[in-house]
């Protein structure tokens, strides 16, 4: 039972780790994406007014970059998601170790109140 339990708080400081160093990469992107539109929107008025060709092939490479940070920062959203479930799955795995197990479901839907042996066998609970 101890290796289970060091094997879950081993994962659980893992997942921690991983999850922080993914925080600190996601942190300032929705300001860079931010930054790249105002740039993307200034050049497009830039080459609208100016006719310049350098203010629309700016405007172009600032547009792919914010589309490239948008997909980037999906991705990390993502991740960090799925991390944050899997810390909270070991979390209640080492409840269930130590004998606690009200973060499960306790499976009432599936209680039938018509059939006999529900309660008898005492099978969810």
């Amino acid at each position: 039972m101890t290796n289970r339990l060091s094997e879950y708080t081993q994962r659980i400081t893992t997942y921690s780790t991983e999850k922080q160093n993914l925080d600190k990469k996601q942190k300032n992107l929705p300001l860079l994406r931010l930054g790249l539109f105002l740039l993307f929107t200034f050049l497009v008025y830039r080459y609208l007014t100016i006719q310049s060709l350098w203010s629309g092939i700016l405007a172009i490479s600032a547009f792919a970059t914010f589309v490239i940070l948008s997909l980037l920062d999906s991705r990390l959203k993502k991740r960090i998601k799925r991390i944050q479930i899997l810390i909270h799955i070991n979390e209640k795995e080492v409840k269930a170790l130590a004998g606690d197990y009200t973060s499960f479901d306790p499976g009432n839907e599936f209680i039938n109140q018509s059939h006999d042996y529900t309660y008898d066998l005492d099978i969810f609970e």
